[in-house]
């Protein structure tokens, strides 16, 4: 169509040169198999969905296509006149398909979302346009009122330039109306439609009505209008970005109906769970690895995807986790890469946290024993009397090796971190046995312990231990 424009301008003839003519009806018979198509495909959808603007307006253009060709050829095989006066017509309704370009708005957000803007401020367009006439008209009868009444007085001097200027700006309402039109958005000089209006009686008030008109129009209306489409403009983006979401979010609902579907396809023995070995079954299938492509999931490690999947370790996959899993690990093939690191360091940290949770445990417990310990020493400490001592032996060779090594043993108990390392050390003392027993009396066994640290003073002259510390490390 704009071909054919610009070559009748240009030559100045109504005749189209045979290709352009030809072009014409390849595409327009093109155009038409393309849109009965779409019409034989879903003829409902095409008239009531969500494109349904778009396809009137392709129906629309394909009619005028055909109507062309029908006259075109009317014209060729008759001398008709009135036929070649519609081909006129027709010819310049054509031009109506032009619009078609609007399609590529679709594809181009930055487009789209200007014309969703221009869409949006349209009502607020028509209001300033009905504002602005207001103001126009107001004015342009207050001064077209004064010029009259001067150039009604005035009868005999209106072949002087000055009454010209006025009949030619300010002779009527619509004149008037226009002049201050261009005066305030940039048309004309506005010193140019003022200077006239010095020859009027109180020329000083005309002209100071002209000025605040134009100053009250541009500095307030004119911002005003500038402010709210602005707003307008911006509403229409967080609009543009709903509408993004809403696109997302019913992409997501698509794929995730067809994801269910492959689960069913995978799942054969239909039990509603998938395990490693069925999984595997089902990578091996064309159609399942032809969908993990499209939405960039790599197949080469079918164990790895099955993991990831598996996020509660229960050794089978349920429809939601095949799901979800899926929509997370979407997109670029390293991402799986990654998730599967992720895992990794998952498990370590589970790992780490029961090994921290057991040792809290057996802490707690080694306490609670400490506590039991340090104060049953204290007890056998009060209750000398209760337990058997030897006496001490006369000092000789033998007593006296053995008072060393009781005196070297006792203290040594303070260090040991083992209970073994404790037991051995009082068997090895002289009042190992009577510890022994008196804690069995007690109903207490050292070997309920894990850790014990205790500190054991021996007095001189009775082997009786004087006080336990507080350190259970």
């Amino acid at each position: 169509s704009a071909a054919w424009v610009q070559y009748t301008a240009y030559n100045r003839t109504d005749s189209s040169p045979l290709g352009l003519q030809s072009a014409a009806w390849v595409l327009g018979t093109v155009f038409a198999g393309e849109l009965f198509c779409r019409i034989l495909a879903g003829p409902s959808r095409f008239l009531s969905g969500a494109s349904w603007k778009l396809n009137l307006m392709d129906l629309i253009c394909v009619l005028i296509s055909v109507t062309e060709l029908t006259l075109v050829i009317v014209q060729v095989f008759g001398t008709n006149v009135s036929a070649g006066i519609n081909l006129r017509l027709v010819r310049l309704a054509r031009v109506f398909r032009l619009v078609r370009v609007f399609r590529l708005l679709r594809s181009i957000r930055a487009l789209r979302l200007l014309v969703t803007s221009l869409q949006s401020a349209t009502k607020s367009l028509l209001w300033t346009i009905m504002l602005l006439m207001s103001f126009l008209y107001l004015w342009g009868v207050i001064i077209t009122q004064a010029v009259a009444t001067y150039l009604i007085d005035h009868k005999d001097t209106t072949d002087d330039q000055a009454s010209k200027d006025l009949a030619i700006y300010w002779g009527d309402i619509p004149k008037s109306i226009f002049t201050l039109y261009m005066s305030v958005s940039g048309g004309i000089n506005w010193h140019d439609v003022v200077s006239p209006l010095s020859g009027l009686d109180l020329d000083w008030l005309w002209v100071l009505i002209v000025v605040t008109f134009i100053a009250f129009t541009q500095l307030a209306v004119l911002n005003v209008v500038t402010g709210v489409f602005c707003q307008i403009a911006l509403d229409s983006a967080q609009a543009e970005r709903d509408f993004a979401m809403e696109e997302q979010i019913e992409s997501d609902r698509v794929t995730q109906g067809e994801l269910r579907k492959l689960f069913d396809t995978i799942d054969e023995d239909a039990s509603g769970e998938l395990d490693l070995e069925e999984f595997e079954k089902g990578l091996q299938k064309e159609e399942v690895q032809a969908f993990f492509t499209s939405i960039g999931i790599p197949m080469n490690d079918a164990w790895k995807l099955f993991k990831l999947m598996d996020e509660d370790e229960s050794k089978v996959v349920c429809p939601e986790e095949f799901v979800q899993s899926c929509l997370k690990h979407r997109g670029v093939s390293k991402t799986l890469d990654v998730e599967v690191v992720k895992y990794q360091v998952k498990k370590v940290f589970r790992l780490l946290h029961e090994m921290r949770r057991e040792s809290r445990h057996r802490h707690e417990a080694t306490s609670s024993t400490l506590r039991v310990i340090k104060e049953t020493l204290r007890k056998w400490s009060m209750d000398e009397s209760s337990i058997q001592v030897p006496p001490r032996p006369r000092p000789s060779g033998n007593s006296r090796m053995q008072s060393s090594v009781l005196s070297d043993a006792l203290p040594d108990i303070s260090g040991a971190v083992d209970l073994q390392c404790v037991e051995v050390r009082l068997a090895d003392t002289l009042i190992g046995a009577t510890l022994q027993e008196y804690l069995q009396q007690q109903e207490f066994s050292l070997a309920d312990s894990v850790v014990v640290v205790a500190d054991s003073e021996y007095s001189r002259g009775s082997s009786v231990v004087q006080d336990t510390t507080d350190s259970e490390e």
